[in-house]
């Protein structure tokens, strides 16, 4: 049986306008993991996705997690960190070897031969500057037939593949790692957010047909284009729903406060989803002395529409 701290799971998200932790315990019944606390702490020291005050950004990961561990009513000691951001690069890379032994020309496919094969991947694009977060098959070749999912045991002479690396900068990743070492905590790894939305909110149908997680947050976007159950493209640009939020404060003439609740309240990016029936009336806040004003949610509507239609038309061509 597990120990009380092997059953626990803590998850850190670092975003540019709030850090976010969700405790886990893995009920040993149903072999599922159960969310027992969470917590959402405004960030502090981040922008667009990267630490750029250590200080702050150490003191806001700390009262997330002592929040959560107060909610849940246990005490952690490692996290394992969701990360995004323009920072993350994803590229696509393929090797072969040859499947040979003691002179014959075929044998059998092992373990080793796919580790080989995917280390040779993954050795094409090692960089001093960058550290691998995850290398994803996303095809094995056997003697030129594609589509094998599982090569060991298949006869061959021949194995390719191709992969998906993702990667970081390492200068990121240290910064991360001193900013939850300074709040008392060991990283126990590291995941790209959107990897791991794919596994939470995508059927294997979804994935295998071809599918865009789009992750739009305060201030990056990040994406990842699935096909055939494996990604094939991460990327991510850098604005987010601040800009929206700047948007609606210029061109309404509201602070940027009024215009971020206004967003969240009656936020709308689809006309076709208001109509004359559901086109609420929204109070304006007076600035400067002024009497406030009354505005249709449409008018709201119009403005976030022509951002995020332009925020999609980056990630398309990102």
């Amino acid at each position: 049986m597990a120990n009380d701290k092997e059953r626990i799971i803590v998850g850190l998200d670092i975003g540019t306008s709030v850090i976010r932790v969700v405790i886990g315990e893995l009920n040993e019944s149903t072999d599922k993991l159960e969310v027992i606390g969470t917590a959402s702490i405004e960030s502090g020291g981040i922008n667009k996705g990267s630490i750029v005050n250590i200080e702050k950004a150490k003191d806001a990961i700390k009262e997330a997690i002592e929040t959560a561990e107060y909610n849940a009513s246990v005490t952690v000691d490692s996290v394992v960190l969701g990360i995004g951001g323009s920072q993350v690069e994803g590229k696509n890379s393929r090797a072969v070897v040859p499947v040979r032994s003691n002179g014959r020309t075929n044998r059998e496919i092992t373990e080793e031969d796919v580790n080989k094969v995917i280390e040779n991947a993954t050795e094409i694009l090692s960089s001093e500057y960058r550290e691998k977060l995850h290398v994803i098959p996303q095809d094995y070749i056997v003697d030129g037939v594609s589509g094998v999912k599982e090569p060991v045991h298949m006869m061959g002479t021949k194995l390719e593949v191709e992969v998906h690396i993702i990667t970081e900068a390492k200068t990121v990743l240290q910064n991360i790692r001193s900013c939850i070492g300074r709040a008392g905590y060991f990283l126990d790894g590291v995941m790209l957010n959107t990897l791991a939305q794919t596994q939470s909110v995508c059927h294997q149908d979804e994935m295998d047909l071809g599918s865009i997680l789009i992750d739009l947050g305060a201030g990056t976007t990040d994406a990842l284009v699935l096909i055939k159950g494996a990604p094939i493209s991460t990327t991510s640009v850098q604005v987010g729903g601040n800009l929206v939020t700047n948007d609606i404060s210029i061109v309404l003439g509201i602070p940027v406060a009024a215009a971020e609740k206004i967003k969240v309240e009656y936020g709308c990016c689809w006309p076709q989803l208001l109509n004359a029936n559901n086109d609420k009336e929204v109070i304006l806040p007076g600035v400067g002395g002024r009497d406030p004003v009354v505005i249709m949610q449409s008018k709201i509507c119009e403005i976030i529409q022509a951002r995020v239609a332009q925020i999609f038309t980056m990630i398309k061509a990102a």
